[in-house]
């Protein structure tokens, strides 16, 4: 009968006591990451590096880079160190993370990072020797102690990098007109590269002559325009001459350009001068008197204001 009463007496405080008890699981943690699912999986440490193109072939004029790749996989900050272990005698290298030089780098956890191993031949080279180049570089966990070694070859061509295809034409390259006048080339220009291109436009004119770039149909000056690949755009170049510019040819060239590209047309302008009379008296009265019957002569006076001269 004791008995009895003892173990309805702790059932009954199992039953009053359990609002405030808590279970936890066995593999329950006390680091705040330990709810995430996938950090479960992850140990705290851990990390991936490896260059993006592991091959690459660049021209002898390229920029001499490699891009490498750094991601923190675990759900620990950690702090890696990077160093080169194998490049070509007489090169020298350095890692770069935007604008900063560095030799290790602290990630977050689960952050990446791009990063630029910069690589610059001997001194007395005139760019990239050509030939096969290996580059070594090894990655180390400061926390988790790992370690990780990747390698990238690098073979540089013979041929040096063509320029891409630009081209800027015009139906009429020579037009003329009186030397007070407004000029207008219609100029297009022909992106056949294999890219988009911000193409920069340049006029040489005689001095102190008036110039300026429209996109075709819009009334805005520019000195740029972007063509997409494989098409082209229309732009026109407005030309002022000097005041009272002498009549003669007058040769232009328009360049278009950009980093890899360039091209240029000729252009002409004949200026046949400015047409200009004037007529005047000799006393500069504009009346007169006659007399009926009796011949009377006017004095005039017919000056050629303009800079070409007048048939009589």
């Amino acid at each position: 009968m004791l008995r009895t009463v003892l173990f309805r007496s702790f059932i009954l405080a199992v039953l009053v006591a359990a609002p405030f008890l808590t279970i936890r699981p066995a593999f329950a943690q006390t680091d705040s990451h330990a709810s995430s699912p996938s950090s479960l999986l992850a140990a705290p440490y851990d990390f991936e590096a490896s260059f993006v193109y592991p091959g690459l072939i660049l021209p002898p004029d390229s920029a001499a880079e490699l891009d490498l790749t750094l991601v923190n996989q675990g759900y620990k900050g950690d702090i890696f160190n990077v160093e080169v272990t194998e490049a070509p005698e007489g090169w020298t290298t350095e890692f770069r993370r935007f604008s900063s030089v560095f030799t290790s780098v602290f990630l977050a956890a689960e952050e990446n990072a791009p990063v630029t191993l910069s690589i610059t031949p001997p001194g007395d080279s005139e760019g990239l020797p050509p030939g096969e180049h290996v580059f070594g570089i090894r990655v180390t966990s400061v926390s988790g102690g790992k370690t990780i070694e990747r390698k990238a070859t690098v073979l540089v061509q013979e041929t040096r990098t063509a320029l891409e295809p630009l081209a800027i034409t015009t139906s009429y390259p020579e037009i003329g007109g009186p030397s007070d006048g407004r000029f207008a080339f219609s100029l297009d220009i022909q992106n056949d590269g294999r890219e988009d291109a911000l193409i920069n436009l340049l006029a040489e004119v005689p001095l102190d002559w008036e110039a300026s770039f429209k996109p075709g149909y819009e009334d805005k000056q520019i000195s740029s325009i972007h063509v997409p690949k494989g098409q082209s755009r229309s732009v026109t170049l407005d030309l002022t001459p000097v005041f009272q510019a002498e009549p003669g040819i007058y040769d232009i060239v328009v360049k278009a350009e950009h980093p890899t590209a360039s091209a240029k047309v000729e252009l002409t302008v004949n200026l046949t001068g400015t047409y200009k009379i004037r007529a005047l008296t000799a006393n500069d009265l504009l009346s007169s008197t006659a007399e009926a019957g009796r011949p009377t002569t006017l004095t005039l006076f017919v000056l050629n204001d303009g800079s070409a001269p007048q048939p009589e």
